[in-house]
């Protein structure tokens, strides 16, 4: 049985020691100077023809594709829903939710139940400005500090126009800005303005709360206008649904071909005179597969190195050596700086979703084989082996 007293004195423990450790942001925010917001953030370089469409987005120094954006450009309407599933309180506390800090330690520390998130936009922007680790209890407090540290020398939309300049929207992608030249083709103030400026936003859930990145999974309407399968329909957007969220699947997929067969957005025909397939490489072969005598979990990971998406269906990649197995791509648009796997029989969404579907272990250990990649019209655009 367990020591009912002993855990309790074990519990004050653990509050008074909590309680030690919360006296340090009140020496912090004595002694510090002001930290600089964007001290060490890279941008990089967007360039747009006369009619304001995108021509090229380049990395930043860092290889990340990262555009800083003013918070009186980002629509109301998404700083809105931000706030609503990311920090309600988030213009009534000083960077910490006491009550969602104190659920969550109730729950998690002294219950010993399933954690629960507590983590205000200030906290979120502190440990992604200065880089914390966060997974154990020392970085959580020290993401504490820093989240009133910013509180005590910028302003509440300082804060947020931050947030939404530095939070990850996958792969090598930061910011608003640079995820909606990326995935849509313009502007995040023009194409928020166009969608849902002045407009009453509704948002659904299917099943996830958020994605492998921490993005928020919701479909968004206008009125009676899913703003998900508008731009689907208009070609900005490419499918990619992942279970159990797949609520509105074959919809989307339906727009999507009627999109491509119209030739629009990411469905138009390329300009001859800027091809992109040789920035698309096999950049890595996992062959040691950890999965006894098929190694289904080999992979081989290609990786678009250039600054436009390249869409794949119908590329193949082959092990060259033995002639086989090769896999078809269907339809999917790699953005740039974006890595798939195709795994030799293993499905993970999140890479994805290829598979060669092969029984038996593709890539030899001893005797290393060829991996090569074409792309739709059969040319080849680059091997690698191992």
């Amino acid at each position: 049985m367990i020591d009912k007293r002993r855990l309790s004195v074990w519990q004050w423990r653990v509050l008074a020691a909590a309680g030690v450790f919360l006296l340090l942001p009140l020496l912090m925010l004595i002694l510090s100077p002001k930290p600089t917001l964007y001290s060490g953030y890279q941008q990089s370089s967007a360039y747009f023809s006369a009619e304001g469409e995108l021509l090229s987005l380049r990395l930043a120094g860092d290889q990340r594709y990262r555009l800083r954006v003013p918070l009186a450009d980002i629509a109301p309407a998404l700083q809105q829903a931000t706030l609503l599933y990311e920090d309600r309180q988030f213009y009534r506390h000083f960077g910490v939710d006491l009550s969602a800090v104190g659920r969550a330690f109730w729950q998690g520390v002294i219950k010993g139940g399933r954690r629960q998130g507590a983590s205000t936009l200030s906290m979120q922007l502190a440990r992604l400005h200065f880089k914390l680790n966060t997974s154990t209890m020392g970085g959580k407090l020290q993401q504490l500090v820093y989240a009133l540290y910013l509180e005590r020398h910028f302003s509440k939309d300082d804060i947020l126009e931050a947030y939404f300049n530095y939070a990850p929207y996958g792969g090598n992608i930061e910011g608003v800005a640079a995820a909606s030249l990326i995935y849509f083709g313009k502007e995040a103030s023009e194409k928020n303005r166009e969608l849902v400026e002045a407009k009453i936003v509704r948002l659904e859930k299917d099943v996830s709360e958020a994605d492998k990145y921490g993005r928020l999974l919701r479909y968004i309407w206008v009125d009676d206008v899913m703003v998900n399968a508008e731009l689907v329909r208009l070609g900005y957007a490419q499918v990619a649904t992942y279970p159990p969220d797949v609520k509105y699947q074959d919809l989307f997929l339906q727009l999507q071909r009627e999109a491509k067969e119209a030739g629009l957005g990411l469905w138009a025909e390329p300009s001859p005179q800027a091809p992109s397939a040789g920035n698309v490489q096999i950049t890595y072969i996992f062959y040691d597969g950890l999965v006894p005598r098929v190694e289904s979990d080999e992979y081989v990971e290609i990786t678009n190195l250039g600054d436009t998406p390249e869409d794949l269906e119908g590329w193949g990649l082959k092990d060259i050596d033995e002639g086989y197995p090769s896999f078809t791509f269907p339809s999917y648009v790699l953005a740039p700086g974006e890595s798939i796997r195709v795994y030799t029989n293993e499905v993970h969404p999140e890479w994805g979703g290829f598979s060669f579907g092969y029984g038996s272990a593709i890539w030899n250990n001893k005797d290393p084989d060829i991996a090569a990649l074409y792309n739709a019209q059969g040319q080849e655009v680059s091997r690698k082996n191992y």
